[in-house]
This record gives structure tokens, sequence and C-alpha cells, in this order.
């Protein structure tokens, strides 16, 4: 929550209304109107973000903004209803760009868009207000409405949550409760799946004739298959597809072993700059210099790169050096959902993501769990690459490439930035995963902003509610003393900005640099 509290200098003494003169509106001192430089900057921002990022990226901002903004919007109408004196509504932080005022109420957009706030006159006891206003201030108003004003905001955010569930639902489907059924949750550039025109969300039901459905025989199954030519039976919006391919091959532990130089799970591209489009080719030219070195271009973990190799032996039998791969990681398996099955089924879901959600966030702290534990939840299973899973025909103790000089090392158990998210919803595959993620941050907002610590919802609940019962004992009037309260809304947060200026670090030399 953002709402902020009205600084001595922004009160003025005026004549009450017994007096007969005008009432003052603390907001009529807010400058308005437009400051064009820095509305061109937010232009630019957007433009960025579009560009960069793409569409999933903007759409991502554009939906976590919103909450916010929808956020504060209920801590506005709810504090409006109470009668108190709302004298600001902002989206964004930082210096103002435009601004214009309504009744009693400025309304404008600030220049960072990564949040929202209102302004409530009188949030504490150190705050000097007019007289004049001092009825409508938050600490004077009754502890029903003093809670209701501040539980509106993330109150708003689970409701979010259940109407994007509930269009999550509709549109992609419910999530299969079953080990046994996956779907691919990723296609990795460059393999046969991304020639063949495997998408993101599709069954594989079968290669070859040979039943896929449990994601522990895809491995074995796509290995008996290296280098061959087969059908690929798919299950793609409700339809049964079949789809002709032609499986790769790439080294088994075997093969390796008699290419010093080469290592499990390696793609033989060229041999002395001649191209070959199997392992079987490679051996057919390969057999002819057993004890030479020659050079090979080679691709592992996606990069291309030639290496010199000494050929040792050649397997006799192609098919003891290589295992099929097909390039998909596991993905979450979905059941279609009516629009009524949707509504239904939302609250549920929402549910099992709230405890989910409240089960591994402490991890955060305790043991930096980041962004695999805190949103590997429902649709996010750990992707285990079916090309890596089954593929050493004779059970040995594979050993796979050391990493490559340019492959990034980001230690994914960390707090992350919305930069980090927005990045990592950029590289989404499925859009519906996007609205995924913003329900997964609303819930996390929402549960987030109701920890009982100032300067959250939470503890401005705590805090009225503990007025509340000295008032009941004392018989009398009690308001807590802010300044007292001050060093503890000061830790928490700075601790948070330290997390949040961390993780933002870290996300900029992860993922940008």
């Amino acid at each position: 929550m953002s709402i902020t509290v009205e600084s001595p200098q922004d009160a003025e003494s005026d004549p009450t209304p017994e007096a007969g003169g005008p009432v003052s509106n603390p907001a009529e001192e807010l400058e308005t109107g437009v400051v064009w430089s820095r509305f061109a900057m937010l232009i630019a921002f957007f433009i960025f973000v579009i560009v960069a990022g793409g569409p999933n990226a903007i759409a991502f901002v554009v939906a976590i903004v919103a909450a916010l903004v929808i956020h504060e919007g209920g801590h506005f109408l709810a504090g409006r209803w109470s009668g108190m004196l709302v004298t600001e509504y902002f989206i964004g932080i930082g210096p103002r760009i435009f601004s214009f005022r309504r009744g009693e109420t400025v309304y404008g957009v600030k220049a960072i868009p990564l949040g929202a706030y209102v302004r409530i006159v009188g949030m504490n006891n150190m705050e000097t207000v007019d007289p004049v206003h001092e009825p409508r201030t938050y600490r004077q108003a009754p502890w029903h409405k003093r809670v209701i004003t501040i539980l509106a905001g993330p109150a708003t955010h689970f409701v979010i949550a259940l109407i994007l569930m509930a269009v999550y639902l509709a549109g992609q489907g419910r999530p299969i409760i079953d080990e046994d059924s996956w779907a691919v949750g990723e296609v990795i550039e460059g393999t046969v799946a991304e020639a063949a025109g495997l998408e993101v969300g599709d069954q594989v039901l079968a290669i070859g004739g040979v039943p896929t459905t449990v994601w522990e025989d895809l491995g074995a199954t796509v290995s008996g298959f290296a280098g061959q030519e087969t059908e690929l039976e798919i299950l793609r919006g409700g339809e049964v597809q079949t789809i002709e391919l032609r499986i790769g091959d790439r080294l088994n532990q075997f093969g390796a072993e008699g290419l010093n130089g080469l290592y499990f799970g390696d793609i033989i591209r060229e041999y002395e700059g001649q191209p070959v489009s199997n392992y079987a080719e490679f051996a057919e030219l390969a057999r002819q210099d057993v004890g030479e070195q020659v050079a090979v271009l080679v691709e592992a973990r996606g990069e291309v790169f030639e290496q010199l190799v000494d050929i040792n032996f050649v397997a006799e039998d192609n098919a003891e050096a290589v295992a099929g791969f097909l390039g998909v990681s596991r993905g979450q398996a979905f059941e279609a959902q009516t629009f009524g099955e949707a509504i239904t089924n939302s609250p549920g879901e929402v549910g099992t993501l709230i405890s989910q959600i409240a089960e591994r966030t402490p991890r955060l702290v305790s043991s930096r769990d980041g962004l695999r534990s805190l949103f590997g939840l429902t649709a996010f299973d750990d992707p285990v690459a079916a090309d890596t899973s089954g593929t050493d025909a004779v059970g040995n103790e594979v050993e796979f490439r050391p990493p490559l000089e340019n492959e990034a090392n980001i230690d994914e158990n960390r707090p992350i930035s919305l930069l980090g998210l927005t990045i990592l919803a950029s590289a989404l595959e499925n859009g519906w995963f996007v609205l995924f993620l913003v329900i997964v941050m609303n819930l996390f907002f929402g549960l987030f902003n109701l920890l009982p610590l100032l300067p959250l919802d939470g503890g401005h609940i705590l805090l009225a509610t503990y007025e509340k019962v000295r008032s009941i004992f004392s018989g009398k009037s009690y308001a807590a003393d802010a300044a007292k309260l001050l060093p503890v809304t000061y830790a928490v947060f700075g601790l948070m900005m330290v997390v949040s200026i961390i993780a933002l670090v870290r996300d900029v030399l992860d993922f940008v640099v």
C-alpha cells in the first residue's frame, strides 16, 4: 500500500464552516498540468519495453502496473466511502508528469511506472492537520472504516486473481494433476522439434507408434529412433495430429569415448568441412581416419563451434554410439474447461496457489530460493530436457560437456526484480503462462501487503486493531505514538529497498550485461 501522509506545510488555516468562510482543500496547493519533457521520457520507456521485450513484456508490465493502480483504487474508493479526505491519487512514483484536479482530489501520473499511491489526510498522530479537516482524517475514523479502507487495497489483488484465473482456465485449461501426463513446455531452438513445428502445449502421444504419454518413456523411445524418419502423434487443441520428422541423433557415452575431444550429448554437424546430417554419415567418413586428428564442427548446448578430435575408434553399429533426441522440455498438460467450469474451479485453483506461495515464500529469506521456488507452481514444473532423459542405452553414468565460456551463470534461487520478471515474461513462448505469472504476482502482492509490518497494509490493520483493543480496555480513546513506530517502519522499508536493489543489480548483471 502507498497511502502517504500529509506534511504540516500542506495544511493551511482557513475560516471554519461555522464562520461562514470557505473550507480549504490541501489539494489546492498541488501543482497541476503537464511536464512535457518527463512525458516524452515515459513514452520512450514504453517504446523501449515494446522493442526490447516484445508483446509479452509490455503486456506483463501493463498488467502489473494496472494491478497496483487498482490496489490504490481500492484504498481510494473505500476512503471516500468512509468520508475521509483523499487529496491525491497518482499512478507511478517519483517526479510528476501531469496531473489535474477534480473536486478535492488531484489525479495524475508520475515518471516511474512501478506503482501508485493515494494520500489520505491524517494517517497518524504526527501530522499537523487543519482543524477544519480533522473530522475527516483517517485517524478519526471508526475502527471498522479504517480497516475496510486499508483492506480494500490488497483485497483487489485476490479479486483480480480470481477473474484472471477463470480466463486462464477457460483459455489454457485446467492443469491435469497426474504425474504421467505431460505436454511440451519448451521447444529448444535449432532442434528437430522446432523444424517439425512442435508447439508449447502439444501433448506427444506416440513416436513411430510407440506410446509416449508417460514422460519417463520419452527418452528411451526417442533414442530407439535415432536418425530415422518416423511419425509423431500429438494432441493439439483437442485434436490428434500426425507430424512426419526425422529424429535427431547425438553422441552417447560409448560414442564419445571413441572420439577424444567430444562429449556425451554433442551433435556433429561437419567433418573436415563436409556437412553431415547424422552420425551414420559421420561414421562412414571417420572410419577411414582412425588414429588421426580431424576438425569437426560440433553443436553443444545450442552453441556451434569447431573442435579438433582424436579418433580412437568408431563404433561398428551406429546405434551403439548415438542416442536419439527430439528437443523439447517437459511442461504441464492441461484439460480444456468450459467457461462455466472455469468460473467454478477458479476459487479452488487460487486457493491452491495461495497455499503454495505462503509455503514457499519464506525460503526467499531462509534458503535463498527465488523465482523457481516462488513461481514454480502448477503451470511451471521444473523442465527436464527430453533429449537428455534415458538416452544412455547401456545404462552407464553419463559425462556432460563442461559449461561453455559464454554460458550464463544465473543463480535462479534468489529474489528477482520487476525487470527480471519482465525479461522472463518476454521469453515465455506461451502467452497463457504470462497470464499465469500475472495471477501469481497479484496473489503475492496481496499476501505480502497483509504482512503485519509497517509500512505494509497489514501493519496499518494491526495498528488500528491494537488501538481499538487498548481503547476498549482503557475506556477512552487511545492513539499509538507514531514516533515510537518509526524505527520499525524505517527498518522494514530499508530491508525492502536493499533486497530490491540487490535483485535489480543481479538481474542487470545476469540478464542484460
